[in-house]
């Protein structure tokens, strides 16, 4: 069985392996980890420690980590972690910005008009920068998430889909999908949410 917690997912490239090539001489795919925290001190270490352990060559992932308007201290525990591993990986890639809130935010748990189109710009630079460096697949997660099974990548690559994300557990009702959107293209829970959540119905 395949245990997640919370959010992922995984957006998979074309691999061209040239047929002179032998089977012995087939590398691992390689995999970019686009990473987002925001006040995850709380969480990161277990988030870490499960990305470390992930069954998957390291030398064939390189990792992405964006960090942003913190009011704890997120970047100082990945600025401490990235030093202790970064020879183990490709390349690490990371970029903090020094600011502990968005000019329009009534609190750091408000999803401001400004927060969500950051979101949504470091979304979609993930993606273009796995388009256009190294990477044969993306993963783009975030420090909530736990990936409690080490195989989680060579599960999600064996799936041969363009985009593919495990359905993850939760404490309650929150998941990675959803089985409608409102008018403004956000979450709306239909009759049909619940019945999959509890695995009365695939």
């Amino acid at each position: 069985m395949y245990n997640f917690v919370k959010t992922c997912c995984v957006f998979l490239f074309y691999i061209a392996i040239p047929a002179h090539i032998c089977a012995a001489q087939i590398k691992h795919p390689t995999v970019l980890i686009s990473i987002l925290a925001r006040n995850k001190a709380h969480t990161l270490p277990y988030f870490l420690s499960s990305l470390e352990k992930l069954n998957y060559p390291k030398a064939r992932i390189a990792l992405r980590i964006r960090s942003d308007h913190n009011i704890d201290n997120t970047v100082e525990i990945l600025e401490k972690w990235i030093i202790s591993v970064q020879h183990q990986y490709h390349s690490i890639n990371s970029e903090f910005i020094d600011s502990d809130s968005y000019a329009d935010e009534q609190g750091p748990n408000d999803w401001s008009k400004f927060r969500f189109e950051n979101v949504i710009e470091l979304r979609e630079s993930g993606l273009n920068h796995a388009r256009t460096y190294w990477a044969d697949y993306l993963l783009t997660i975030d420090c909530d998430v736990f990936l409690t099974n080490p195989d989680t990548l060579h599960y999600l690559m064996a799936k041969n889909l363009t985009v593919v994300a495990p359905m993850l557990k939760s404490s309650g009702l929150y998941s990675n999908f959803w089985f409608g959107m409102t008018d403004e293209y956000y979450y709306l829970r239909t009759d049909d949410y619940k019945p999959v959540i509890y695995h009365e119905k695939l």
